[in-house]
């Protein structure tokens, strides 16, 4: 009887086993699927947003010109750059820069506004259904965009339509919304730790490096193809990507971890609760630091590619649409290439703390540099000195990342996504207005300011390494031993 009793015991022990064995085999073939996945969809989807960017930007100047009877046909110089500053030609030049400022200003804007309410309650949602949907809904509002873009441009209506297609990406969050499946697609794949920020980091590194791809190509395609045919190959790309992540990307967050939807209001308070809820008050001053930190971060980075192609397209650059994707290329290069190649022996010599700090100066200097600039040479020092500053994003995701529970990292970036939004709204209307109100006397006045409010980034985070306990970081090693991958 013993005997039949062992047997059937080892028998029960042999099958449970085996079931355990089987279930970690298919989520390492899922896990595996995920990482093989996420990478094309959002190649694809990082190379066609780029992309369309620079198009959108420089077709709005494009359209001023048409409509205030200076075209001359020739795209390679800007209207108006070779007149004297006493002619009559220097102040339509002048109306055309500011008439374009004010047009980038409503096109950002239609995006932010809208993004602003949506990324406060879409994102959160991927907590309760899972964040394959993120991918599908911030896709296909970019595809539709792109696609009312070609159609304005093909038959040259009145630039309030790309405000249109602009605010209808943002009522569903548009890029925020797929930046944030991106973070939490990211925390459901990868453990806490260096690993979660290597992984942040590439994926921000191949944002950098698509964008590289994007000033380039778009560059070369408005020079020799004009606007259309760029603005129909990003419909391509998100169609592409929309195809991809509907039939072949793999669900990361199983329903198992998944909580119940709640109201738009408790999506809210759970978004706002890790910085306000009594069980995080250890970590509440450490949370606010980071996050104030990352706002100030973003303010800086999430426009400066608007201002800058602003800023080269007047005196005394007057650049080409070639040129401006070459330099946007360049310093979209060295900064993805320092993330992917970098945050290793960085890491290897100092804390994310003191990488953060030194990204944040590099920042602040090529903001200085930028402002000073008065010759093509000394613009294009400029990506030199800019190598490390955008390390500070990633690691500042990273850092409260780490800080956070499995089962709100959703909540977690929807938060970081709603600061980037609200970054992305006061950045298009300040630096547009302060571009607008000093270019007729200093237009590098609003990277002067770009360079204080950088600044203040290091000072935060300085102040958040003086002040930060030990004994913290040891309840954060604790809280997230429990978290999982699928």
């Amino acid at each position: 009887m013993e005997d039949e009793t062992s047997f059937l015991l080892k028998t029960t022990s042999i099958q449970k086993t085996t079931s355990t064995n089987v279930r970690n085999e298919k989520a390492s073939t899922e896990l595996r699927r995920a990482h093989f996945w996420f990478v094309p969809v959002m190649l694809l989807m990082y190379v066609a947003i780029g992309t369309g960017y620079y198009v959108i930007q420089q077709w709005v100047q494009r359209f001023i010109v048409i409509r205030s009877g200076m075209d001359t046909g020739n795209l390679t110089n800007t209207v108006g750059c070779d007149e004297q500053t006493n002619t009559s030609g220097y102040a339509a030049y002048s109306r055309v820069e500011q008439d374009t400022a004010q047009w980038e200003m409503y096109v950002s804007l239609a995006t932010t506004v809208p993004a602003f309410f949506a990324s406060t309650l879409i994102p959160s949602y991927s907590d309760s259904f899972g964040r394959k949907y993120l991918f599908i809904l911030g896709i296909t509002s970019t595809t539709l965009r792109f696609g009312l873009t070609a159609v304005c441009i093909y038959f040259q209506w009145d630039l309030i339509w790309i405000v249109v297609a602009a605010c209808v990406d943002g009522m569903t969050g548009g890029f925020y919304t797929i930046i944030s499946a991106s973070m939490s697609f990211i925390a459901d794949i990868t453990p806490s730790g260096s690993k979660r920020l290597k992984a942040i980091t590439m994926n921000d590194g191949l944002l950098m490096t698509c964008i590289t791809l994007s000033g380039i190509g778009s560059g070369f395609f408005i020079q020799y193809e004009g606007f259309l045919l760029p603005m129909v190959s990003c419909c391509g790309l998100c169609a592409v990507a929309f195809f991809t992540a509907v039939c072949f990307l793999p669900e990361t967050h199983m329903k198992h971890h998944r909580t119940k939807p709640k109201s738009a209001l408790g999506t809210f308070k759970r978004m706002t609760h890790i910085y306000t809820n009594s069980a995080f008050k250890k970590r509440r001053s450490a949370y606010l630091i980071l996050i104030t930190a990352y706002f100030f971060q973003e303010l800086v980075s999430t426009h400066r590619s608007s201002i800058e192609i602003l800023y080269q397209l007047g005196r005394p650059f007057c650049w080409s649409a070639e040129k401006i994707g070459l330099f946007s290329a360049a310093r979209h290069f060295t900064q993805g290439i320092a993330g992917m190649v970098l945050i290793v022996p960085l890491k290897s010599c100092m804390s994310d703390i003191t990488l953060t700090i030194v990204s944040a100066i590099f920042c602040t200097g090529s903001f200085v540099l930028e402002a000073f600039a008065i010759t093509d040479t000394v613009f294009y020092l400029v990506p030199v000195l800019a190598t490390l500053a955008f390390l500070a994003v990633p690691l500042l995701k990273s850092l409260l990342s780490i800080m956070t529970p499995a089962d709100t990292q959703g909540s977690l970036f929807a938060s970081i996504v709603l600061v980037q939004s609200v970054c992305g709204v006061m950045a298009d209307f300040l630096f547009t207005q302060v571009y607008s109100a000093t270019v007729s006397f200093y237009n590098g006045a609003v990277f002067l300011l770009l360079a204080a409010l950088s600044m203040v980034v290091v000072f935060l985070v300085l102040f958040h390494k003086i002040t930060h306990k030990p004994e913290q970081e040891e309840t954060i090693v604790i809280l997230e031993k429990g978290s999982d991958t699928i």
